[in-house]
């Protein structure tokens, strides 16, 4: 705990300026709606059929990361850090009280995995953002450095079970990528 405390003032203090101040406060309440765009970017439009699937997964893959990092989150019952005195929170509160694992990472890396098995060059993006993402979670104070962590390994997990279940389970005829 007092690593994790440690690591987040520190991030908050090289925040402090305005113009890190105001992208971590952006990257931590609106950048996980880029993903959004870019699934739809990928699966939906013009010859865009083969991606489909891999639009699919992710989107199915961030449902279960969601899901999953909910249930996690009160059945741990971790508080957040803006509960500390010495931490505070640069955003409204979120509306779960509950800190660990993060949803918003959950999200960000079951969606940036899903999106490396569908391209590389897609997925490298997709990581840098989630790990943004990631990094202003921590830096607004909402979430410790192992929340992130634990919710990083729960989209990526969440990933590559919604990627095996669709390979191994589906029907021949809705694996393809047509």
């Amino acid at each position: 705990m007092y690593k994790d405390l440690s690591l987040l003032l520190s991030l908050q203090s090289w925040t402090e300026t305005p113009l890190l101040h105001w992208i971590s406060i952006f990257a931590s309440k609106y950048l996980i709606l880029f993903f959004a765009v870019i699934i739809a970017f990928l699966g939906f439009g013009k010859h865009r059929k083969k991606n489909r699937v891999y639009a699919y997964t992710a989107a199915w893959a961030a449902l279960l990361a969601l899901g999953s990092s909910l249930v996690i989150g009160f059945l741990m019952r971790r508080p957040r850090p803006f509960t500390l005195p010495s931490v505070i929170t640069r955003i409204e509160p979120p509306l779960t009280q509950y800190s660990l694992p993060s949803s918003h990472s959950a999200i960000a890396f079951a969606i940036a995995s899903s999106l490396a098995l569908a391209n590389p060059w897609l997925g490298a993006i997709g990581f840098l953002l989630a790990i943004l993402i990631a990094f202003a979670r921590v830096a607004v104070g909402v979430h410790f450095p192992t929340d992130v962590l634990a919710g990083a390994a729960l989209g990526i997990a969440s990933s590559l079970f919604v990627h095996w279940y669709r390979l191994y389970f589906l029907p021949k005829s809705m694996r393809k990528k047509k």
